[in-house]
């Protein structure tokens, strides 16, 4: 199958696919296909390339083929548009508006627009005031010649900006309230009564925007990458997303089926000029578009500045425009609209990045998301995403992502095994969590401006040979003393906390004692060929039942008359409940640097009686909610001891309960991450400081 009909195949799948899981799901699967499937473990797609696809149809596309490449037709959609249109009282005392075109030799447009207004504007009072930027061509004399009884030519003697050029049009009307409509847009049935009626739901409202509607696609002149519906929605209210130095508005809602939105009108940040409807007044109070703008961001900008002075800025869904977008610009060659578009983000920056950024970020971790579309989106890399998997770091990982999830972020992981996943990050990722040193943060190709995050809770000096540790906008370490041997590795003033293993106490918690599980002293956990301080120092006696789950790959193992094979990690808190006293066993690669075993910390939240050996800073966190041991004639006395003295022994096991749900459950762990990033962000003087103490490297 080549040229047209690979095409054709590709884009019903693509449409079929969108309708199945929704635009935004399908464009992130597509994204994640696409990296995946460049990749070298994908040789299969490189030896075998698709045939070249024909990239142009010179004759019209079919019904067929329009009904693949849109949601449907202009004669099935716009009938069902009106049926959501309410009928705008016909009485004197209707609010006069002033219709504002801004036009440039865009006769053709005109000629699409205007029958539009003429049959689909059922509203009493309106005049329309066309502002032309010095055509060559016969858009004035069309426009004064088409039949409207209150038209209105402004003939400039050269090309203004969209901003100045609109300030005029405004200048020149007499309504009370001003739209400002793009030439290469057509209105569909009930466009303005709809919008004039959000303002009597709206009192604050200073200005209304329209759902935008791509025009239909009528070719496949699409270069053969998938062809996105035409007749669906291009905007629905505009957003903002972080990218590096530079906060990029765009517009909410591409690509759904225009009537599949909500239908309630609601606040957003700003609204595409495409056609937005103000309150004169309240335009002129805020001296109307800026004027150093030029074909960009004049919109968005006066938004936030009816914003800034206390009002609203309204998305009307019901009150739609089918926009061809790009009407005026396309006659503005490419490198002066570069040129345009870095003075305007310039421009913008300078007036609004440092408050949109805090006001941005504050949302995102504090409060419900409005400049910005969704919720921080946190995405966590992991060995292996299977909750049967041995690999500690996913049970980390998925306590402190549901822990997350708790205070309303969004959460995903991306594991490594089978299909090397952690390298295709979704570009709406706010912040990339890498839990594992061999994360190939230089080559993976990030979105500019997601916060990257390294948490060392194991193999620190794995982490410290890393070249790209110094990269990460912030490192957090499991203990004080792994932050201190992470320190030379580390640039000046890179972000560093503490943000230790804590326990899932939804699993974790005390329960009634399984006879299947009972013993004097139990231990879990996996033992290869590395010393142990358990096997060196645990006395092997008869005088008590010991009991052993895991991983045990050393043939003759000592361990081996007593083990009970691997467990499900669900099963792990029966165990700890039915044990008189739990051992842990911290690793060595852990130990060293106080990394203290998550399974320490699980333990403890189930009431158990815990012995642990001797790890860096677990005296100091936990004095008397643990019994530490550091040789074996030391573990054989407190066994001996708290095995004979049962209530001292409980009593041992409840202290370490109550300090987990005090200071060490994920739900604890999850607030601190948030800090954490609020004082990255330099949110802190908001009243917002870190719950763990953090330091910035100075400059030597």
């Amino acid at each position: 199958m080549a040229g047209t009909k690979m095409q054709q195949f590709k884009i019903l799948c693509a449409n079929g696919l969108m309708r199945l899981f929704g635009p935004e799901r399908f464009h992130y699967y597509y994204s994640r296909y696409k990296m995946l499937r460049e990749g070298q473990q994908f040789a299969r797609s490189q030896q075998q390339p698709e045939p070249p696809v024909q990239t142009s149809v010179s004759a019209p596309a079919t019904a067929l083929e329009k009904f693949h490449i849109n949601f449907g037709q202009r004669r099935d959609l716009l009938p069902f548009l009106r049926r959501h249109v309410s009928r705008f009282p016909v009485y004197d005392s209707a609010p006069f508006v002033s219709i504002i075109i801004l036009n440039r030799n865009g006769v053709n447009y005109l000629k699409q627009l205007f029958p539009t207004l003429q049959a689909n504007t059922a509203y009493p009072h309106f005049e329309i005031i066309l502002v032309d930027n010095a055509s060559s061509d016969t858009s004035c004399s069309f426009a004064e010649n088409y039949g409207f009884q209150d038209l209105t030519v402004v003939r400039l003697e050269k090309n203004y900006s969209f901003s100045a050029a609109n300030n005029i049009g405004a200048g020149r009307a007499k309504g009370d309230y001003l739209v400002f409509l793009n030439n290469d847009t057509e209105v569909c049935y009930g466009w303005l009564t709809e919008a004039i009626r959000c303002f009597a739901e709206f009192p604050k409202a200073a200005c209304v925007g329209a759902t935008l509607v791509y025009a239909e696609i009528n070719s496949f002149d699409k270069g053969g990458d998938w062809v996105l519906p035409g007749l669906s929605v291009q905007h629905a209210g505009c957003a903002f997303r972080f990218e590096g130095d530079f906060l990029r508005p765009f517009n909410v809602g591409k690509y759904l089926h225009p009537l599949h939105l909500d239908l309630a009108s609601r606040p957003v940040p700003a609204v595409s000029a495409a056609c937005q409807l103000w309150k004169k007044e309240v335009f002129r109070s805020i001296n109307g578009f800026d004027e150093e703008y030029f074909y960009g961001y004049e919109d968005v900008d006066i938004c936030l500045k009816a914003r800034q002075a206390g009002y609203e800025i309204i998305h009307c869904p019901s009150s739609f425009v089918i926009h061809h977008e790009f009407g005026t610009q396309k006659k503005i060659e490419s490198f002066e609209k570069q040129q345009n578009r870095r003075k305007n983000m310039a421009h913008f920056a300078g007036l609004w990045y440092e408050n949109l950024r805090r006001e941005f970020w504050r949302e995102k971790l504090f409060a419900s998301p409005f400049l910005a579309e969704k919720p921080l989106t946190i995405a966590i890399t992991v060995t292996e995403f299977n909750p049967l998997t041995t690999c500690g770091d996913y049970f980390s990982a998925v306590g402190l992502g549901n822990a997350l999830e708790e205070l309303g972020f969004q959460v995903v992981y991306l594991p490594r095994r089978p299909l090397d996943e952690w390298r295709a990050v979704p570009d709406d990722i706010d912040v990339l969590l890498v839990l594992m040193d061999d994360f190939p943060l230089d080559t993976t190709k990030l979105r500019k401006g997601i916060i990257t995050i390294a948490w060392v809770r194991n193999w620190v000096d794995r982490w410290c040979q890393r070249p790209w540790l110094s990269n990460y906008d912030m490192v957090l370490a499991s203990s004080a003393t792994c932050l201190d041997t992470l320190g030379p590795s580390l640039r000046d003033r890179q972000y560093q906390g503490i943000l230790r293993i804590a326990a899932d106490t939804g699993l974790f918690h005390e329960r009634p004692q399984n006879a299947e599980f009972e013993s004097d002293i139990s231990f879990v956990g996996n033992i290869f060929h590395v010393p142990r301080d358990i096997v060196a120092h645990l006395p092997l006696s008869d005088s008590w039942r010991f009991r052993y789950w895991g991983r045990l790959e050393s043939p003759g193992h000592p361990f081996t008359p007593y083990h009970e094979g691997r467990v499900s990690y669900y099963d792990v808190p029966e165990i700890y409940n039915s044990a008189k006293i739990v051992m842990e066993d911290c690793t060595p690669m852990c130990k060293p640097w106080g990394c203290i075993n998550s399974r320490t910390f699980e333990a403890m939240a189930c009431g158990a009686c815990v012995v642990s050996n001797d790890v860096p800073e677990l005296r100091d966190l936990f004095p008397d909610e643990i019994l530490i041991y550091r040789n074996r004639q030391e573990l054989e006395e407190i066994l001996a001891y708290y095995l004979a003295h049962d209530e001292e022994r409980k009593a041992v096991g409840q202290r370490a309960r109550q300090a987990i749900e005090k200071g060490h459950t994920y739900r604890k762990r999850a607030e601190e991450f948030r800090r954490h990033l609020a004082d990255f962000l330099g949110l802190g003087e908001d009243g917002i400081s870190a719950a763990t103490q953090h330091r910035m490297r100075s400059p030597q």
